[in-house]
């Protein structure tokens, strides 16, 4: 019984530590490659454009190209991020629904897929920042709470701690195999200090002995 406990004890170390390990590495591949690659990963925040964009999903936004009219390949159905023109600190992704040339310059017409009515407003085209490309569900909230410095600690202090543990259980194990095996060396030494001192089952009082002979 004992050593099945000890055997799914090992199990689960091995199996949250490799979780641990995974998640982190997963975590950082996964914010770390798309910078890379010039796209920016943004989180979900409201759900105007579900199922498309879940709620606490993870989108991957590509920046306009570097032409001279980056926004002349935006066509109806592309999915943009563009600042809001009441609010331009605010972001907004949603789909295109027309496109306008006018005298002022072209503008989009957006709306939210989970949205009844079209935004209230035109998007002049000199504010869509980019494009979506694709979009991973629930990653949102992980990527979110992996930026706070707690959450980076839990994330390795965990793993470390049970290392720590089964380190500390296996040196245990050890000075207890160590003390077993010197037993019988002690035993001995014991009766040949008793032997040694006529018989005396103490082997302190038999060096007492010895020394004043």
């Amino acid at each position: 019984m004992r050593r099945g406990a000890l055997l799914l004890w090992r199990v689960t170390q091995a199996l949250v530590s490799i979780a641990m390990v995974v998640a982190l590495i997963g975590a950082v591949a996964l914010m770390a490659i798309p910078r890379a690659t010039g796209v920016k990963p943004v989180i979900v925040l409201t759900g105007s454009m579900e199922p498309v964009l879940m709620t606490g999903g993870l989108a991957f936004l590509e920046p306009l190209p570097a032409l001279e009219d980056p926004t002349a390949q935006l066509q109806v159905g592309d999915i943009i991020t563009f600042r809001s023109p009441k609010s331009p600190k605010n972001q907004i992704s949603h789909r295109i629904i027309d496109v306008v040339d006018g005298p002022e310059g072209r503008a989009f017409k957006t709306k939210g897929d989970n949205s009844q009515q079209a935004d209230p407003f035109d998007v002049p085209a000199e504010n869509v920042v980019g494009t979506i490309d694709f979009h991973l569900p629930y990653l949102g909230w992980i990527a979110d709470w992996m930026r706070h410095r707690e959450s980076f600690y839990v994330l390795v202090g965990i793993p470390v701690a049970i290392v720590v543990i089964a380190e500390s259980q296996k040196i245990v194990r050890e000075l207890r195999v160590m003390r077993a095996a010197a037993q019988p060396v002690l035993r001995t030494l014991h009766r040949s200090f008793a032997v040694l001192a006529g018989g005396s089952a103490n082997p302190h009082r038999s060096f007492r002995t010895l020394t004043r002979r």
